[in-house]
């Protein structure tokens, strides 16, 4: 009587068989090339993100902090020729910004 089963054997490949091995050993290492690769761009990407929200945060934590932000504002100079000064204004609330005496270089400009 005799019973056939089969085993887990070591066996010696053919060269085909070992220069198709090589050709995957290859590409699996080239896919893992790869895949570092897209870590790294989805890592740079995450903190890109964690970096702009941080700065957001920030920046309104300021504003609600001190009840203000900047924001682009008109402003006309005044000159005072009999003073020799002028004053910088915000056109929206006429609120004197910086005063300062007006330049020689102002006054020649005026002559011209």
């Amino acid at each position: 009587m005799r019973e056939t089963i089969v085993q887990t054997l070591p066996c010696i490949l053919t060269r085909e068989e070992l220069e198709e091995r090589a050709r995957k050993l290859a590409a699996a290492n080239q896919a893992t090339g790869e895949l570092e690769k897209d870590k790294k761009q989805v890592g740079d990407q995450f903190k890109a993100r964690q970096s702009a929200l941080e700065s957001s945060i920030l920046m309104l934590s300021g504003q609600i902090t001190t009840g203000k932000e900047y924001r682009p504002t008109e402003c006309e100079w005044e000159f005072d020729w009999t003073e020799g000064v002028k004053s910088l204004r915000r056109t929206d609330t006429m609120e004197e910004i910086e005063h300062k005496k007006i330049a020689e270089s102002e006054r020649q400009a005026l002559l011209t």
